[in-house]
């Protein structure tokens, strides 16, 4: 991949961001959005990923296809119950519909107890 960076960047330093892909483009209007999304989750993966005295990892994926690019998300924290996905916040309602609506993506979560979540999104690309 072309890009590549690792950074601790929560208060506490016990977060460590590491960020790896492709590069694409995308409207203004679209990047907006997009980074709507991103900061969406990443502030639900600092809040409730890790308990206070945690530490972690979160890694961000960039792929770049032939018609959509693939943003993927993911941390080993403490993951989110199968019962919990299905009940979903406010936050990641408004996520998956301006993926869906503004990007014409697609956007999926799994998660773990234990393991860590996994958040895709699937972005068409813009020529």
């Amino acid at each position: 991949y072309k890009n590549y960076s690792t950074k601790t960047i929560d208060k506490q330093e016990k977060i460590e961001f590491t960020v790896l892909g492709d590069n694409f483009n995308i409207s203004s209007e679209k990047a907006t959005a997009l980074a709507l999304v991103i900061n969406e989750i990443i502030q639900n993966i600092v809040d409730y990923a890790f308990p206070e005295e945690g530490s972690g990892i979160v890694k961000i994926l960039i792929r770049r296809g032939k018609f959509f690019s693939q943003i993927i998300i993911s941390d080993n924290g403490v993951g989110v119950s199968e019962e919990k996905l299905k009940n979903t916040g406010l936050g990641l309602m408004i996520v998956e519909k301006i993926v869906k609506e503004q990007l014409k993506g697609n956007f999926s979560i799994k998660s773990k107890l234990g393991v860590g979540t996994v958040i895709k999104l699937e972005i068409k690309n813009e020529y």
